[in-house]
């Protein structure tokens, strides 16, 4: 624009009036307006800067105009001032919508960024948490299952050999206390068998103190019980599942038969047992 009042000018300031833009004012030196448009909210804001001889800028209170002043000497030696004004409002709308549409876009790449993590994450952990959950029922029913997924060429494989090998030491450690047990029940009934068999053999021979004939009896059934608390030790032993929750007795059972068990009580003393009606249970055999 400065150039076209260069070439226009011959000793003063010229201005071509087709070769104005809106919101654009030539000055003189003085501080006269040459052409131009100005805006009424803006008309003394501009006059003073086309009047200030320097370049300054500024902004015009309430009307959201923002004013430039570039002085300029032609090539011929004339002097003005050029005053460019342009409206901020829809650079700061423009702004403000760009804003808008980057925190909506920010939050909307956030949003399916976390769900396609979630979703992947579910589908990578999927197949882990079916091997744990393998593995837990495989340790309490069938210690003879394992992955056997080969080599570890990958993290699922080298986590199945990890199981596998968990899965034997588990195997190892039941086999080895079932083994353990099944030899403590034999040994203790051989001496409880021979104990019970030396006592029905006395008693089928006949005792005549009473207070013997009844020691021999309470020692044949403490043997014969003490037998019977072994067989079920083994029973356990031999079935891993036995000692867990799936084989249970209610308490009130229990307590029957240990009240009708109970030796008599002395006289003036009444067992009282309280059980009916009651659904507890207990997580052992009988």
């Amino acid at each position: 624009m400065i150039a076209v009042v260069d070439q226009a000018s011959d000793g003063e300031v010229v201005v071509p009036p087709e070769s104005l833009a809106p919101g654009v004012a030539v000055f003189a030196a003085d501080g006269s307006l040459v052409a131009g448009s100005v805006e009424p909210g803006a008309r003394d804001e501009v006059i003073r800067l086309g009047g200030a001889g320097r370049e300054r800028s500024t902004t015009v209170p309430g009307e959201e105009i923002q004013l430039l002043a570039v002085p300029f000497t032609t090539s011929r030696g004339a002097e003005g001032v050029m005053v460019v004004g342009a409206e901020t409002a829809p650079y700061e709308r423009s702004e403000l919508y760009a804003l808008l549409a980057t925190v909506v876009l920010g939050v909307l790449v956030v949003a399916a960024s976390a769900f396609i993590a979630l979703r992947v994450t579910r589908q990578a952990l999927r197949p882990v948490a079916q091997m744990a959950d393998r593995a837990a029922d495989w340790s309490e029913h069938d210690l003879e299952h394992r992955f056997d997924l080969g080599p570890p060429t990958n993290e699922l494989a080298a986590l199945g050999q990890i199981l596998d090998r968990l899965l034997d030491r588990v195997a190892s450690v039941i086999l080895a206390e079932q083994r353990l047990t099944a030899e403590l029940a034999h040994e203790l009934r051989t001496p409880l068998t021979s104990i019970k068999g030396s006592a029905d053999l006395a008693l089928m021979r006949g005792v005549d103190d009473p207070a013997l004939r009844r020691e021999l009896e309470q020692i044949s059934e403490s043997a014969a019980a003490m037998a019977g608390v072994i067989s079920t030790l083994l029973d356990i032993s031999r079935d891993g599942a036995a000692s867990g929750t799936h084989l249970n007795c209610a308490a009130a059972d229990v307590l029957r038969d240990v009240a009708d068990a109970a030796p008599e009580a002395p006289a003036g003393i009444v067992l009282d047992v309280r059980a009916d009606g009651s659904a507890a249970r207990i997580a052992a055999p009988p």
